[in-house]
Formats: C-alpha cells, structure tokens, sequence
C-alpha cells in the first residue's frame, strides 16, 4: 500500500483529510498557520509532499495569496482546497491561482475520497516508459514535456498550474477539432460536469495569458460560441 504525504492548513474541524482513503495509507501532516506554510515554501520543501490541501479557510484574500506565492516558487504541489461553504466567486479566484481542486465541505466522505484519489491518480502516472516521442510536443517554438507537465517557450516555463496542463495537453491531444467544456472538464476530472464547469472558462483565460507573457503564439486557443474551444 502505498503512502500519501498531505501537507493540511488549517484543518476544518471534524473534516480530516486522510481517513477512508482507497487503497492507501495515509501520513497527514499539518501545518497549523499559513507563517509555517511560508517558511517551508521559502526553503523549497513542498515538493517533499505529495498533496496540500487549504482546509477550512474563510479568509479568501490570504488563501488566494499563500496559493499564488507557491505557485510564483515554480512549485507543483497539487493543492486542494476545502471551503466551509460552495462560493462560485472563491471558487474562481482559488483557480485563477493556482488551485487544482475546489471542494465544498458539506461533500460526503466518499466523494471527497474519489476526488482525493483521482487526483493523486493523474500525478502518480509513471512517466518512465514513455518514448521521447510520446512524452515530447512542440509547436513552433513550444515544447511540452509531459514527464515534467511542463510548457516551454524557448527553455522558459509558462508556469501552468497542474489543471492548466491538464487542460492544454489534452486540447493539443485534440487540435484542430472544436472540444466542448463539457468533454474537457471529463477529462481533467474523470467526472461527469458539475455545478464547477464554468472554471474551465479560468483555465483558458490563465493559459491565454500565460502563453502571451512568454510569446507562445503558437498555442491558439479559439472560442467558439456556444461549442466550446479549438486549439489551431
């Protein structure tokens, strides 16, 4: 059985990470102050963790600011974040940051288990046995690495969040052809869409302007009203 590192702030009281899990055993380790949370992100730490997850948070400005600083640190860390309450505005803004999940606390143990699971699923698959053709893209002067899931632009990185590659490797996957956000948000959650759909309208827009910031116009992601996204 393998072991999931979870790296927790703030725990929500009686709402554990860590507890029920599928097929895994669980070391959570909490941090019990966003000052605790910095000092690890400064010294380059959070990578030893497999999992952070904002448990329980009210402050929506501090939140969105601890996930951006980690993200500004180049760090991949999937983060999760547990809300006392469904807010489409916190929502929003906790993707424009960096967040890869949004789960409200009033969800049952066993959706959050499958959420939870699914995720450490898609960054636990074993890149080693991909040929240099599967695990490398480029366009024009792109190159995505999915051993890494990582964009480049001439050797920089685009800094896409972990749900932003996501979303870019499977619409390159599907170039040329027009994808519903219905099909992307299957893709990247392995779940039917939900009342969360419209974050694949962040997505988009955070991979837009991250490719403009490095000049990569040779990512093209057209909306098409009322279908969905092409990427040409």
């Amino acid at each position: 059985m393998s072991i999931l590192t979870v790296l927790e702030v703030k725990p929500l009281d009686g709402f554990r990470i860590g507890r029920s899990l599928p097929d895994r055993a669980c070391l959570g380790i909490t941090a019990m102050a966003l000052s605790d949370l910095e000092i690890l992100n400064k010294n380059n730490l959070l990578n030893d963790y497999e999992l952070l997850v904002f448990n329980g948070f009210d402050d929506g400005f501090l939140l969105c600011k601890a996930i951006r600083e980690i993200r500004n640190s180049k760090c991949s860390i999937p983060i999760i974040v547990i809300s006392r309450k469904y807010d489409i505005s916190l929502l929003a803004e906790t993707f424009r940051n960096g967040a890869d999940e949004f789960i409200g606390s009033g969800v049952c143990d066993e959706e959050l288990n499958a959420r939870i699971d699914a995720r450490m699923r898609r960054c636990s698959i074993d890149h080693s046995a991909l040929s240099e053709q599967q695990r490398f893209n480029k366009l024009g002067n792109v190159l995505i690495d999915r051993s890494l899931r990582k964009v480049f632009l001439d050797g920089n990185d685009a800094l896409l969040s972990p749900k932003e590659f996501d979303v870019i490797d499977f619409l390159i996957q599907k170039r040329g052809k027009v994808i519903s956000k219905r099909d992307i948000f299957r893709a990247i959650y392995g779940v039917e869409p939900d009342a969360r759909i419209q974050v694949i309208c962040v997505y988009i827009s955070n991979i837009r302007s991250k490719m403009r910031k490095v000049g990569a116009h040779s990512l093209d992601i057209q909306s098409k009203w009322g279908a969905g996204y092409v990427l040409i």
